[in-house]
C-alpha cells in the first residue's frame, strides 16, 4: 500500500493521478505499521533503542554509538542505490561519520548538546561538498545559515526542533489525528521537492537553472530546519524503485509528527521554491 501511496517521484507525476484514489483507512493502517515495524531508518532505530532503554545513563553516548555503527556500515557496504546517486551523496572519511553522529545527537536531544557553532560547522561541511555552487554563492549560503542560527539562539530557542524521545504510540496517535488531505499534500510536496532539489544540485550555478536555483538556494538555507529537510528529501529522487517508497514514508512521518509545525512550514517554502506555479499560494500548510 505504501509503495502505491508514495509513488516513485522519478517516474510518475503525483498530480496526474486524480482518478486514482486510495482508501484512507488502508493508507492510515499502512502508516501505523510503518511506524511500529517498518521504519528501519537510523532515526527509527535510535528512537526505539531509547524507548526500550529508559535507564540509559548517557543518551549522547548511545546515540553516537548507534549512529557511528550505522554510518560505518554504510561506508563498508554502500546501498545498491548509491550507484545511481551523484558522488556528493556518498560518505567520505571519518569526519563525515563523526559529523553525522553529532547531528543525530542534536536532532534527538537538542542542539545545546553540541552547540550552535558545531551545528553550523556540520551544515557548512555537507552543504559545501554537496552543492556545485561557486565560492561567492557558497559564502552567501553559509552566511544565511549562520544568521538563522544566531537569530534562533538570541530568541532563546533551539535551532533543531525535531521530535525527541517520543513513544511509538504517541507518533501513531498523532498520525491518526492528522487530516488525510494534509497527509496527501505533504506527500506530494516531498516528492516534488525531491525531484526538483536533485535537479538543482545537479545544475545549480548554471544559467539554465535560473531562477529556480536562486529560489532553492534561498529556501534551503533560510533556516537550519529547511536545510535539514532539503537534504533529507533529495536522496529520495535517486534511490532504486524498491527503496524510494521507504525513504519518502520516513520523511513523511517525520514531517507530520514534528510538534511545532516548523517542518511543515519549511517544506512548504521548499515546495514553493521548486514549483511556484503549483505551490504558489505562499501560505504555510496547517496541521
Amino acid at each position: 500500500m505504501l509503495r502505491i501511496f508514495t509513488v516513485d517521484p522519478r517516474h510518475n507525476d503525483l498530480f496526474a493521478l486524480p482518478g486514482f484514489p486510495l482508501p484512507e483507512s488502508a493508507v492510515r493502517s499502512a502508516l501505523e505499521w510503518f511506524v511500529e515495524h517498518g521504519d528501519q531508518t537510523l532515526d527509527g532505530r535510535i528512537r526505539r533503542a531509547l524507548q526500550k532503554c529508559r535507564s540509559i545513563d548517557d543518551p549522547v553516548e548511545a546515540i553516537t554509538r548507534i549512529s557511528v555503527e550505522h554510518y560505518n556500515r554504510m561506508r563498508r557496504n554502500p546501498d545498491p542505490a548509491a550507484i545511481h546517486r551523484p558522488s556528493f551523496w556518498s560518505l567520505g572519511g571519518r569526519r563525515d561519520v563523526v559529523d553525522l553522529a553529532a547531528f543525530g545527537v542534536a536532532s534527538f536531544l537538542g542542539d545545546e548538546e553540541i552547540g550552535t557553532d558545531r551545528l553550523a560547522e556540520i551544515v557548512a561541511n555537507f552543504t559545501g561538498r554537496q552543492t556545485k555552487l561557486n565560492e561567492t554563492e557558497i559564502r552567501k549560503g553559509y552566511a544565511r545559515i549562520k544568521r538563522a542560527l544566531n537569530a534562533v539562539e538570541l530568541d532563546g530557542k533551539q535551532a533543531l526542533q525535531a521530535p525527541r524521545m517520543r513513544t511509538t504510540e504517541a507518533i501513531i496517535d498523532q498520525i491518526g489525528h492528522t487530516q488525510f488531505d494534509l497527509i496527501c499534500d505533504t506527500r506530494d510536496k516531498i516528492a516534488f521537492v525531491a525531484e526538483m532539489g536533485h535537479l538543482y544540485l545537479q545544475i545549480g550555478g548554471s544559467d539554465i537553472a535560473e531562477p529556480m536555483a536562486s529560489r532553492m538556494l534561498e529556501a534551503s538555507t533560510g533556516s537550519i530546519t529547511a536545510n535539514m529537510i532539503f537534504h533529507s528529501v533529495v536522496p529520495i529522487a535517486t534511490t532504486l524503485d524498491q527503496n524510494a517508497w521507504h525513504y519518502l514514508t520516513a520523511v513523511l512521518v517525520m514531517t507530520l509528527t514534528e510538534s511545532d509545525g516548523e517542518y511543515l512550514d519549511a517544506l512548504n517554502k521548499l515546495a514553493y521554491a521548486a514549483a511556484p506555479d503549483r505551490f504558489g499560494d505562499g501560505r504555510p500548510v496547517q496541521p
